[in-house]
Formats: structure tokens, sequence, C-alpha cells
């Protein structure tokens, strides 16, 4: 049994115990003055600004996501620790980016603290466990997901509080292998996280029998809205049936409605997997779609989460200028995209960051 292993297994093994322990014995709480001072050191390493959500339907930022965590588990602990003469306190050592985390952790081990919390990637974490000074204390590795801290990297003086990549892609293997669905399609980013998760999975799909038919990579960048483009087969043009909606500052020389208000995704080549001829509750097919069959959805669910409903006129009305991102390039053959609304991309893209707020509002 690795090191590793054995420390998780214990710590395991002494909360459970505590607990059962605290079901059937209630002691008397211990008074203050004879409690012991468990200080622990809750530390992160400042981090370079990360790019706002593209839209209000990606999770917000928690700029203090570890330390909220850290501090209700503090609070909450302290109910056991009145039982057992124990004192809790948290305090925070957060280092700038370009800081020394060796020097400000070494300066809290030498002044006698013992337990600490890390929101530290892998390589600042192996450096402070390796302090001499950190043998005899107990770091609660909080963050870093790389699975060789459980291997070749194992640390005695390191007990893991989050999961492994591979616990992760085991756990999600198992249930795709439950529903029968054993044949993946793996999409993954360029950066060094998504292919190390990316590897993780290729693992446990071979552990448990799937099989990845087809990978390709996601090559991200942040401009990428700036790139749209007409997909050759959209549609466009005047209807003959359908009054015109567009606001009198929108003029789109039709006699009535013109045929595009909004765009979104609609290629099929890069269009969105869906799950079709389902034939039981664990065996279905999937299908790569695009054209309406995958732009109305989009629009329809970004209006309907907005919460601020959707007219024919909203598009219009609700702004346009922040609120959409105008296509200016490509061509479906009959009409070209230009600047402002035009017959193939209409109005332009939805941006679901600013939309969202300004339908609430209305």
């Amino acid at each position: 049994m690795s090191a590793c292993r054995l420390v998780q297994e214990s710590g395991c093994g002494l909360a459970a115990l505590l607990a059962l322990l605290g079901g059937l014995w209630t002691p008397a709480p211990v008074a203050a003055a004879d409690r012991l001072a468990v200080p622990i050191t809750y530390v992160t390493r400042q981090e370079g600004a990360k790019l706002p959500p593209a839209s209000l339907l990606e999770p917000r930022e928690l700029k203090d996501e570890g330390l909220a965590g850290a501090t209700l588990a503090i609070a909450d602990n302290q109910t056991t620790g009145g039982f057992l003469g124990h004192d809790y306190t948290l305090t925070e050592l957060i280092v700038p980016k370009d800081g020394d985390v060796l020097a400000a952790v070494k300066e809290r081990l030498e002044g006698g603290e013992r337990f600490f919390i890390a929101d530290l990637l892998a390589d600042d974490l192996l450096a402070i466990t390796d302090l001499p000074e950190a043998a005899g204390a107990l770091v609660f590795n909080g963050r870093a997901q790389d699975d060789a801290l459980r291997t070749e990297d194992c640390r005695a003086n390191v007990f893991h509080t989050v999961p492994s990549r591979v616990m992760k892609t085991d756990a999600l293997a198992q249930f795709l292998t439950w529903k029968r669905w054993n044949r993946w399609f793996l999409i993954a980013g360029e950066a060094p996280g998504d292919q190390a998760f990316a590897e993780a999975l290729r693992r446990s799909a071979d552990k448990l029998g799937n099989k990845i038919v087809e990978e390709r990579t996601y090559a991200y960048s942040p401009t990428s809205r700036v790139t749209e483009t007409v997909w050759s087969g959209a549609g466009s043009g005047c209807s003959a049936v359908n009054l015109a909606v567009a606001a009198s500052s929108f003029n789109t020389g039709c006699a009535k409605r013109a045929m595009a208000d909004v765009s979104a995704a609609a290629d099929p080549n890069t269009g969105g997997l869906s799950t079709v001829s389902p034939s039981s509750s664990k065996n279905s097919s999937w299908a790569q779609w695009g054209g309406t069959s995958e732009s109305s959805p989009i629009i329809a669910a970004v209006y309907a989460l907005a919460g601020g409903g959707y007219s024919n006129t909203t598009p219009y009305t609700a702004g346009t200028t922040s609120n959409l991102h105008d296509i200016t390039s490509g061509s479906n053959g009959a009409f070209s995209a230009g600047s402002g609304w035009d017959f193939v991309t209409g109005l332009g893209s939805y941006n679901a960051g600013t939309l969202a707020p300004r339908l609430l509002a209305n």
C-alpha cells in the first residue's frame, strides 16, 4: 500500500469512527481555557485575470470559492471541536502571482504551524511539501488533480480532498458503460490541463472496454466571434406571406417580412451532436445536425433562459449594437453578409451576456 493511500484510508477511517462515536456518545464540552489551539493556514497564489464567461448561460466566476469553502468547514467543525477540546482557526496566506510560495510557507512552518489547506497547482504543492520543515506537517490538497500526485509524485504529508482526473473520468466511464454508450467521440482543447484530462479519458475508456472512435482538437481563440461567417446553405430573402416587423430604422427592402432576423450556428459540418432514435432507456444513436434544426433551438433556448420572452420585434427593440454580434463576412450565393442588417444573417448572432439583462429589464 502506498503512503498516499495509507494516509487517505486511515484519515477516512478516523473520520468515520469519530462520526460513529459522535452518534453514540455525547461528551461534555471542554472549557475554553483548556482547549487545544489548532491553527490552519489556507495558502494560494494570486493568478492573472481570467476571461469573463462568454454569456450568462455559463457559470459565473467565484473569486473566493476555495477560501469560502474552508471558512464554512471551520465554522462547521467548531461544534465537534468543542467536544474534542479543539479550537480551530483559519488564516489566509495569499502569495502574489510572482511571489515566493516556498518562502511564505516556510515562514509559517518555522512559526510552528502544521496544518495547511493548499489551493495550489501541482508544482507549488510539491515544492512546499518537500521542504525539510514540512516533514511533520499535513497539507490538504484542495486543488491539484494531477494523477501523478497519487503515484510517482506521492507524498506522505499530503492528504487529497480533491478527486484526481482519472477518478473523475473513471466515474464518467462507469456511467457511460452502464448506459451502453461504448463508442465515444473525444474533443479536447490544446491547453495542458485539457490534454491531461483527455489522456485520463483514454485510460478510463480502455479500462472499461469502451472505444474512442474519433478525436478532434478544439483550438481556442478569444477572438473566435469576430471570425463568424455565413454558412453557404443559409436561407435568405423576403417572405411572400408574413407582414413586416422590422422597425423603421431597419430598412430591409422587403414589401413584407424579411426571412432573417438573427443568426445562430447552422453549418452541419460543425453542428451539435444530438441523441436520435432511442430504442430503449440505454440504447440510442448519435447524429450531427445543422440548419434550423440546430439554430432554432439555440435561439429559443437563449431567450427562454433569459426569461424576458420573445416576440417578432424583440431583435429590433432589445438593442442591437451591444446585444448582437454583427456578421460581416461570407455568402450563401444569393446574398452576402455586410455591416448592420443583411439578408443572410439579419442583425447578427446573439450576445447572451448583454442581451439577457436587456430582456430581463424589459
